[in-house]
């Protein structure tokens, strides 16, 4: 995955300090503080197998770097299983379910497959819709309220990989 975060969001995760990009090394210790503090969020990343959800192990590959002044997170998320792409379908969201933060795809040619799948599978792109029970339901919570676990999804994109 490679998040690119807008430059207030990069700003506030680094606390301002921009020089953690000075070095490869400070640059590592502070993506390796990041994807520790992922770790608890499931790192906003929700993959279904068949409609049953699947669980990482923990991420070996990350690295952090700056564009500019916006921070970019890049990590490989390994499965906690292998899976045959070619009869199960995948579908995978990336949302906060806590909190809102937008957290999309421009279009689907923004999301890469490794080339021993990419010509054999085919990628969705589903934009939401929540229903207005949904709506009303997030609206009506106050500043400092969580809604359900799992308001996020309702408001997050969905990427489905079917592969022949």
């Amino acid at each position: 995955m490679e998040w690119v975060f807008d430059p207030f969001t990069s700003a506030y995760a680094l606390d301002g300090d921009f020089s953690v990009f000075d070095s490869d090394e400070t640059a590592h210790k502070e993506a390796v503080r990041l994807m520790s503090n992922l770790l608890n969020t499931h790192y906003f990343t929700y993959l279904y197998v068949d409609g049953e959800p699947l669980k990482f192990r923990l991420p070996q590959v990350y690295a952090l770097t700056k564009r500019g002044r916006r921070m970019v997170l890049t990590f490989t998320l390994p499965l906690s299983r292998a899976i045959d792409v070619s009869t199960q379908e995948l579908d995978v969201q990336v949302y906060d379910n806590t909190y809102f933060i937008d957290i999309s795809w421009k279009d689907p040619s923004t999301i890469a497959l490794s080339p021993d799948v990419s010509d054999k599978c085919k990628i969705t792109l589903e934009t939401p819709s929540p229903s207005q029970e949904i709506l009303d339901y997030a609206n009506s919570l106050g500043i400092d309220e969580q809604g359900d676990d799992d308001l996020g999804a309702h408001f997050s994109q969905k990427v489905s990989i079917h592969c022949e």
